[in-house]
């Protein structure tokens, strides 16, 4: 029996920004992409609630992520990330 390679899932270069700049670059699939953005935030302890990350703009085929929310300072510095449970951000 001839063994046939299983396709390999796609992967792309996708950026996080913000209107100072590139926060972060990834290597990924490109999917579900405002999760990622939204995870890396609380993981980097930058936000702890949906409200502090506001809107995010997906743009797949660019592979950019893009945070549009003024309020929001994804520059704080790093601390740990919150206990219990995450909280379910808005898609």
């Amino acid at each position: 029996m001839e063994r046939v390679p299983a396709p390999l899932a796609p992967e792309a270069v996708v950026e996080l920004r913000d209107d100072a700049g590139v926060l972060a670059r990834w290597f990924c699939t490109p999917e579900r992409l405002d999760e990622l953005a939204a995870g890396w935030l609380r993981g980097e302890g930058r936000a702890v609630t949906s409200a502090e990350v506001g809107p995010i703009e997906v743009d797949p085929t660019a592979g950019i992520v893009r945070l549009r929310a003024p309020a929001v300072d994804p520059r704080r510095a790093p601390g740990p990330p919150p206990s219990g449970p995450p909280p379910r951000w808005p898609c």
